[in-house]
């Protein structure tokens, strides 16, 4: 390794980062320390994404539902909000603790030091417009110091129809997990996102799909979409989960705002049980299930069985 490459590590283990605008013009270099520091560091805070092709899918509300689960195990989860014009996921709150994440705050990388974990509810992070409109290199290092964190899971809501942030985050996260309904135009629009996704892509991806208001679904129309998808060499299915909402969807449409005092009566729907499942086998690995059973789970050779 260069003496530049070096210096560069021993002020990146410094955790400042400020030092290095006088060392390097190029932010990619940074980021490049980093994602060493993260490949050599015994940190194993995992990195999920969760993205949606449409609105009004429910992907803010499966969010908020895998947070809440993770929590239910002592896991101490940072969520990451990069929506820029609307955000919702705070509504889930009565008083969350928002952090803005400015440029000061990467480069003394403050962001996602505990200061208590206890007393707050839920740690928020969103991205302000300085940090919003700058290269792409810049938000991972952010989700770099997330992963050297303290937290043990970061989630990440993202904004709908955005295959940027897929292609530029897919190498960082640990698990994309995909949210829909199960209608024409959400297929449609889902389909869409991941055909744009496999033209910008130069590695395989591997998601998880959620299925939303699976009590309404038009078998055809799913298998349709999974046909189209698994065609592609640069996308794998792991897993597919369906879910029967209750018609907690609906309640929080009408409900709006004050999403934050009826969180009793999501955790206690169906569509909870279907995500505490899911958490369990997919990302917690706490499941009864063998290896031997997890080994021979191939999505698409069973995937008749969904449908039961």
């Amino acid at each position: 390794m260069s003496d530049q490459a070096q210096k560069l590590r021993a002020k990146v283990n410094e955790n400042k980062l400020s030092n290095l605008i006088d060392d390097i013009k190029n932010i990619k270099d940074i980021q490049e320390i980093y994602s060493r520091a993260v490949l050599q560091s015994n940190n194993k805070c995992k990195v999920l994404s969760l993205i949606s092709a449409k609105g009004g899918v429910g992907k803010t509300l499966c969010l908020y539902s895998i947070v809440e689960i993770l929590k239910s195990y002592n896991k101490r989860v940072a969520i990451i909000d990069m929506n820029k014009y609307y955000s919702d996921i705070s509504l889930y709150y009565r008083n969350p603790n928002i952090v803005n994440i400015t440029k000061k705050n990467i480069l003394e990388n403050v962001s996602f030091s505990l200061l208590e974990i206890e007393n707050i509810e839920q740690y928020i992070y969103q991205l302000t417009p300085e940090i919003q409109s700058v290269e792409w290199q810049l938000i991972k290092i952010i989700l770099y110091q997330a992963k050297l964190s303290e937290f043990e899971y970061v989630v990440i809501d993202t904004p709908v129809s955005s295959p940027d942030i897929l292609f530029n985050i897919s190498t960082i996260v640990d698990k994309t997990i995909i949210v829909s309904n199960v209608t024409f135009n959400s297929l449609y629009n889902t389909n869409n996102l991941l055909q744009r996704i496999i033209k910008m892509l130069d590695n395989k991806i591997i998601i998880d799909l959620i299925f939303n208001n699976i009590d309404k679904a038009d078998n055809s129309l799913i298998m349709q979409f999974i046909e189209s998808v698994g065609k592609s060499e640069k996308i794998e299915i792991n897993e597919i989960l369906k879910i029967k909402n209750d018609k907690i969807l609906k309640v929080l449409e009408e409900l709006g705002v004050t999403a934050a005092l009826h969180s009793e009566k999501i955790k206690s729907s169906e569509m909870y049980e279907h995500l505490k499942k899911y958490i369990e086998t997919e990302i917690l690995d706490i499941s009864s299930a063998s290896a031997s059973q997890k080994a021979q789970k191939n999505v698409l050779k069973n995937f008749l069985n969904f449908f039961k």
